[in-house]
């Protein structure tokens, strides 16, 4: 059986990277002649399976045998086969990331407090499950203090994070979460 790694899809390469990148692009993009550009305007429409699936083939085309999500159902990440070891490799894997990210239309993310509150209904529910089931998940959050968590980026994408990464798996099995169900 092959060994995998957890990568995040939204993670960036190093920041210097992606200065040279700039600085490169602009610089070609002074010398050449003008030509028409792909504008990604539009919002995805699809649901979160369908967006992994989407950046996963993205990926396959450009050589990287991928599978997108984990065994536990969460979405953002791919599963890598450890065949990426030196920093070239790295770095040519995540720009073609970058890529795809950009080839696919921009996913919807979860803004206006009529969202937010969606999200909350959906993240408690799988909190509630998971102290059911006898998981020490600390103290449920109120939609108020819930909100603040989401806004200045401090909240666990799921409950299920709040666990330590043994309990984790169990705690997936447990009280399973849907791709499309919990991030639409």
């Amino acid at each position: 059986m092959p060994n995998f790694r957890m990568i995040p899809i939204l993670k960036s390469p190093n920041l210097t990277g992606v200065i040279l990148a700039t600085l490169f692009t602009f610089g070609i993009a002074a010398c050449a002649p003008a030509q028409s550009t792909t504008i990604r305007d539009a919002e995805f429409t699809g649901s979160a399976v369908e967006y992994q699936a989407d950046f996963e083939q993205c990926l396959r085309g450009k050589g990287y045998e991928v599978s997108a999500g984990d065994a536990k159902g969460r979405p953002e990440s791919v599963v890598v086969p450890v065949g990426i070891n030196t920093r070239e490799e790295s770095k040519a894997f995540f720009d073609a990331m970058q890529e795809c990210t950009n080839e696919l239309a921009p996913r919807p993310v979860v803004d206006t407090d009529a969202e937010v509150s969606a999200f909350y209904r959906k993240w408690i529910e799988r909190w509630d499950c998971l102290a059911g089931q006898g998981y020490d998940v600390g103290s449920r959050l109120t939609e108020a203090s819930f909100r603040d968590k989401f806004r200045d980026k401090t909240l666990n994408s799921t409950p299920h994070e709040l666990l330590s990464t043994e309990q984790q798996e169990k705690a997936y099995l447990a009280c399973p979460i849907s791709q499309d169900e919990f991030w639409g």
